[in-house]
């Protein structure tokens, strides 16, 4: 017969977590123009920000000058984000094919292979690696993630200009969302993608080399590693791809050579 231990008390040990500590995440409908896009799961911040990255890393617009407006308005159980973009790029945006979606994953709302796997251009030469100090990087990281800090399950994405000792954290639930927030961040304050390097907490599948990369960055560190997909696609483009494990040995993916088959 089993023996019976004293009772505990699980609730007393470990009260509740109130819920406002809790992350939040909520559908944000991006209507361009008038014209539906689509449906992201985001953190309900920094949607400027957001927005911006998001247009100019899935190709929506080439430049930041081509979005003329964006206005946030409360949509229960989320937001809605109106956005006006130039004529041309109007006219681009009726010519391609998208899906509405109610996940925030980077490649769930793409409708075919191609559009998700787009061609991209071979780079004969490597593009100049952006330095970092890996030994802060962890720990920079902590001291920017203010929501993390609060309600923990929170991706973060940095860049980073040593030249002008500028810092710019985004945090959100979604990776992918937190890496278009900080690269929409950086080039609404006129940064040059080639100036600074990009970073961020979480693992670094495909999705993110190819926002970094199609925005023209030259170095991507990640604190987790890499898929095999994310270093060829890395080594296709010439962007730096850069593992920093905890006891910051640096594992640089620059060639096939570089991970085990």
């Amino acid at each position: 017969m089993p023996v019976m231990g004293n009772k505990v008390n699980l609730s007393a040990q470990h009260p509740p977590r109130h819920y406002d500590d809790l992350a939040e995440e909520v559908p944000l409908a991006i209507v361009i123009n008038g014209m539906v896009l689509s449906v992201m799961m985001v953190s309900p911040f920094d949607f400027d920000d957001f927005i911006t990255g998001h247009f100019l890393t899935e190709g929506i617009v080439k430049s930041v000058v081509e979005i003329k407006d964006i206005q946030i308005e409360p949509m229960p159980p989320g937001f809605e984000a109106r956005v006006t973009v130039t004529g041309r790029r109007e006219r681009e945006i009726k010519q391609r094919r998208y899906s509405l979606v109610s996940a925030g994953c980077g490649l769930c709302n793409k409708t075919a292979m191609d559009q998700a796997f787009p061609p991209n251009e071979a780079q004969t030469d490597k593009r100049p690696l952006a330095e970092c100090d890996v030994s802060q990087l962890r720990s920079l990281f902590e001291a920017n993630q203010t929501y993390n800090q609060k309600a923990g399950a929170m991706h973060a994405a940095m860049f980073v200009c040593a030249a002008s000792n500028t810092v710019l954290c985004s945090e959100d639930i979604g990776r992918h969302n937190a890496l278009d927030k900080v690269i929409g961040k950086a080039l609404r304050a006129g940064f040059h993608p080639g100036k600074g390097y990009l970073a961020v907490t979480s693992r670094c599948g495909v999705e993110l080399v190819q926002k970094a990369s199609v925005c023209g960055f030259t170095t991507l560190y990640c604190l987790s590693s890499p898929t095999t997909m994310a270093v060829d696609l890395a080594h296709q483009t010439g962007l730096n791809l850069v593992y920093v494990p905890r006891n910051n040995q640096l594992i640089m993916y620059d060639a096939k050579e570089n991970y085990a088959e």
